[in-house]
């Protein structure tokens, strides 16, 4: 199964967005150890599920890391590996990731997948019971061009710099308390998959409530 046989699907979009945050590209001389090409997602292993999902979908392999709680989707699928580093997955990715002219030639509904594949892949969705203060969803990358696209996408959301123990770490974008909610109704309301992340999506879904609740007793 060749993966870029799905290249016009929502799915596939969403596969983009993990590889993007959570993925690895390698292709064949890139380090002296690439003997070939090569692209994996890593992800806990109590996400197996989508990670066999994945390859049911677009093929390749699954496998359990012995030395750690993880798991693995790789394929090495050339021709797929070929067309991520046409339109931005580069030498040093984690740095230099730009997808803007691809971002800007999908449908909005394919654009609406590959966020939610940024989110499960590199997003973060915290609700805090106890406070009404502490909701966010945050998304991280150290590629300033990639955070900028996806600031933009959310009508120029600010970016803040990270920085841990005086380094700079990367960039984020984040939406606080009630302001979670209204920029991510479409990439949470996405019909159900096993692809997804599905805890991401109820912490989403308990931000929602708590902030619908709260404006029903204001009433």
């Amino acid at each position: 199964m060749k993966i870029l046989e799905h290249k016009d699907t929502n799915e596939f979009a969403y596969l983009i967005g993990m590889i993007a945050t959570d993925g690895c590209v390698i292709w064949k001389g890139k380090t002296k150890s690439a003997k070939d090409d090569r692209c994996s997602i890593t992800q806990h292993t109590k996400n197996i599920q989508m990670l066999n999902e994945m390859k049911r979908v677009f093929g390749g392999n699954v496998y359990s890391e012995k030395t750690r709680s993880s798991s693995v989707w790789r394929t090495k699928d050339t021709e797929f590996v070929t067309f991520l580093r046409s339109i931005g997955f580069k030498e040093n990715k984690t740095f230099t990731l730009n997808l803007d002219s691809w971002f800007d030639s999908i449908t909005d509904i394919q654009k609406i997948y590959f966020v939610r594949g940024v989110l499960d892949g590199d997003g973060n969705v915290f609700y805090d019971k106890r406070s009404n203060v502490h909701h966010k969803i945050s998304i991280f990358s150290a590629s300033k061009s990639f955070i900028t696209m996806l600031a933009k996408y959310f009508n120029n959301s600010k970016i803040y710099t990270q920085n841990a123990k005086g380094k700079f770490k990367g960039y984020k974008i984040v939406f606080n308390s009630s302001k979670c909610i209204g920029p991510f109704e479409d990439v949470f309301s996405l019909p159900s998959s096993k692809m997804f992340i599905q805890y991401k999506e109820d912490s989403y879904i308990k931000i929602k409530e708590h902030y619908n609740g709260r404006s029903k007793r204001s009433v």
